[in-house]
């Protein structure tokens, strides 16, 4: 390899390195969002205050990030962090966010296979300076696998919009 092939390949894996380091540093700690309260040692008027405290609303998408809020707070919570939420719901909500956390899953299995696919074989090109008959097979099925996991992330959006839809009407039946 040629020692500018080098230099150029050691500056962009420092660049990522850098990058990632900084995405970890520049995250905080979210606390947990509220459970709602008992309905039976509320009053009416604490009812109808109790369920604009606790409904939950979704905001962006699986595959650019996706986050929820609670009632008029304005902290984002991500999928993990609502489960505690969903437990203490319906059997419709549950399975729906289940749904929409499994298939979360699969779609990041499917996006982060199809990444090592397509950054392989630029790798190597980085290296050698030009591309094998096997990489634009590896081509091929790393853009084939990441449009999978832009699928399996829209369906995962969907069930967690089902799943908040089912909390929130669960939420208004007890409110």
């Amino acid at each position: 390899m040629e020692k500018k092939q080098k230099s150029k390949f050691y500056k962009v894996v420092l660049c990522l390195l850098l990058l990632s380091l900084s995405l970890i540093i520049s995250c905080k700690s979210v606390p947990p969002p509220q459970l709602p309260p008992d309905p039976a040692k509320l009053n009416q008027e604490e009812k109808g205050k109790a369920y604009n405290d606790y409904e939950l609303t979704k905001k962006g998408s699986v595959f650019w990030g996706t986050y929820f809020l609670q009632g008029a707070n304005q902290q984002k919570y991500t999928y993990d962090k609502v489960e505690m939420l969903f437990d203490a719901s319906s059997e419709a909500a549950i399975s729906s966010y289940k749904k929409g956390t499994s298939l979360t899953f699969a779609g990041l299995i499917a996006a982060g296979t199809g990444g090592a696919l397509l950054g392989y074989p630029f790798g190597g090109y980085l290296v050698t300076g030009e591309f094998m008959t096997s990489d634009y097979i590896m081509l091929g099925t790393g853009a084939g696998l990441i449009i999978v996991s832009w699928i399996v992330s829209e369906a995962a959006d969907k069930s967690f919009e089902k799943g908040v839809n089912e909390y929130n009407s669960y939420l208004k039946n007890q409110y």
